[in-house]
């Protein structure tokens, strides 16, 4: 890409993040301040490293599964394991710094660990094809979406597993749930990725998984 391509690819990858922003993390009023805010978007986006190397170092592995089902099977399985990890790590550090804060700001703060992490990946993706501008469109409504919503539902164990006698099974769903859905996301759209129908399921899982971040915090927030 030319210096002005990628200047315009930067913009294009980075604009679907600032909605969300305001709708998942600035809206909020939150016990600690907007600084906090930023280090974990910007933090968010530096996990992004270690997943990717650990896949990089698997992919001899990868290649050798000779369906390609099942290779896309195995490395949503990866990313969506090794990337929330990562995450979750952020979450947890920056957390454990600042002894109080409300379900609703750990849960702001997980979307915010979560955009960081997927602007990068998108800023990644679209300097990377020639054909830019589907790429950005469709990673604006669906991958970045879905790593900021995800981020959400982590924040959402995490915080209750601050408070909850069953503080290891929380923090295994703060891991597991994540993985699950971004795992399966990825999983779904690399092995149909070839096929015509992949818009459309790409866009139903990012939406299927906005409904289950959705009824996972008005359940959290009844409670409250």
């Amino acid at each position: 890409m030319t210096a002005a391509a990628s200047a315009i690819g930067l913009l294009a990858a980075w604009i679907p993040g600032v909605p969300l922003l305001w709708l998942l993390v600035f809206r909020r009023r939150f016990d600690w301040n907007a600084e906090i805010a930023w280090a974990a978007i910007l933090l968010g986006a530096c996990a992004g490293i270690p997943p990717a190397t650990a896949i990089l170092l698997l992919q001899p592995a990868l290649a050798a599964i000779g369906d390609p089902t099942g290779q896309a099977i195995a490395l949503g399985a990866a990313a969506g394991l090794f990337e929330e990890a990562a995450k979750l790590f952020v979450l947890a550090v920056m957390i454990a710094r600042h002894e109080t804060f409300a379900r609703a700001d750990a849960r702001a703060l997980g979307a915010a660990v979560g955009l960081g992490f997927g602007l990068l990946e998108n800023f990644l993706y679209v300097i990377a094809t020639g054909d830019w501008p589907l790429i950005a469109g469709m990673r604006a409504i669906t991958a970045v979406p879905l790593h900021a919503v995800i981020g959400l539902v982590m924040g959402h164990f995490v915080a209750r597993a601050g408070a909850a006698p069953a503080r290891g099974r929380w923090l295994a769903g703060a891991l597991l749930v994540p993985a699950l859905l971004h795992g399966g996301y990825d999983a779904a759209v690399m092995a149909w990725r070839d096929r015509p129908g992949v818009a459309g399921l790409a866009i139903g899982l990012a939406f299927l998984t906005a409904l289950i971040a959705y009824a996972i915090c008005r359940r959290d927030d009844a409670a409250a």
